[in-house]
């Protein structure tokens, strides 16, 4: 079983610094995932522009190994002093400056030139052509790919931790549910003959109060047939195999959530029919605990994969 928390932090470089032929600094990748739950898979991912193409083989590679949940992911590049999405024309930025210097000299003026004030001026900074965004994705992407695979795995085995946790808080408040359903199991059958007797002696002082004579075989035929209406047999049988299911999917592998999920809200129905045919004593006693400690389970449901 897996939660649907965690958090992960992995980075990937390329051989060490000096590794590259023009002595640059190693480029490092470092991505961030946090992850909570949700109905199904949702990525919301922070990265540079250039990287934003490849956002779909992200979301491929993560899908691989976290089937639900809402994650965050943040990539940060190390390293890529080509990677910014802008180029400066040097030949215009050379034209600016001798202009820049030519009206200097004219004016005796003593005050520096400053690269990046004339950076500012329109045509220095200017987009880079789509190919050179491409090749800048296909250059860090390895980096990407094991900087996620590194942050998945760890995601992973955070979730199986809180899965773990979880796991054993289901099993506590299942335990609690099997115990106070036995007793209801055990209750069921004496009730009912209680039940039939005490209705079967109403009938008959009411009707011998407004001096009615009916067939005892007709009165014991309606009894009968109101006394089924409260009947839990059905009730217990399909709470009876839907314990047995849940307890089977607890202990199983992979994406589980949903499945228990439906099966808490169906127990949780079949106990409330069984507490509003009991409406007294000790059987309606175990249908509202059993109630309590499936919502117990439901809240701890919303944060199972």
């Amino acid at each position: 079983m897996l939660s649907m928390t965690g958090y992960a932090r992995s980075s990937a470089e390329d051989a060490g610094p000096g590794a590259r032929a023009d002595g640059a600094p190693a480029r490092r990748v470092t991505v961030e995932l946090r992850s909570v739950n949700h109905r199904f898979f949702k990525l919301h991912a922070t990265m540079p522009g250039w990287l934003a193409s490849w956002e779909p083989r992200i979301q491929q590679l993560l899908r691989a190994s976290l089937a639900r949940g809402s994650l965050s992911l943040a990539v940060a590049v190390e390293g890529f002093a080509e990677a910014a999405g802008f180029a400066l024309d040097l030949g215009q930025l050379a034209r600016y400056h001798d202009q820049a210097l030519a009206v200097a000299r004219s004016l005796a003026a003593a005050q520096p030139l400053r690269i990046e004030h004339l950076a500012l001026l329109p045509g220095v900074v200017v987009p880079r052509p789509p190919e050179d965004v491409a090749a800048l994705g296909e250059l860090a992407w390895p980096l990407v790919e094991r900087a996620l695979a590194g942050a998945a795995a760890e995601m992973v085995a955070m979730r199986a931790r809180e899965g773990a946790a979880l796991a054993a808080d289901l099993r506590r408040n299942l335990a609690e549910v099997e115990a106070r359903f036995a007793r209801i199991v055990a209750l069921a059958p004496a009730r009912q003959v209680a039940q039939r007797e005490k209705l079967l002696a109403r009938v008959r002082e009411a009707l011998a109060a407004e001096h009615v004579a009916v067939e005892p075989e007709h009165l014991v035929r309606e009894v009968a047939i109101h006394a089924e209406r409260l009947d839990v047999a059905e009730e217990v049988a399909r709470m009876r195999s839907h314990l047995a299911a849940f307890t089977q999917a607890l202990e199983g592998d992979g994406e589980v959530g949903r499945t228990l999920e439906f099966l808490a809200q169906e127990m949780y129905r079949e106990a409330n029919t069984i507490g509003s045919k009991g409406a007294d004593g000790e059987l309606l006693e175990a249908a509202i605990a059993i109630k309590s400690a499936i919502e117990r389970i439901k809240e701890q449901l919303a944060n199972v994969e």
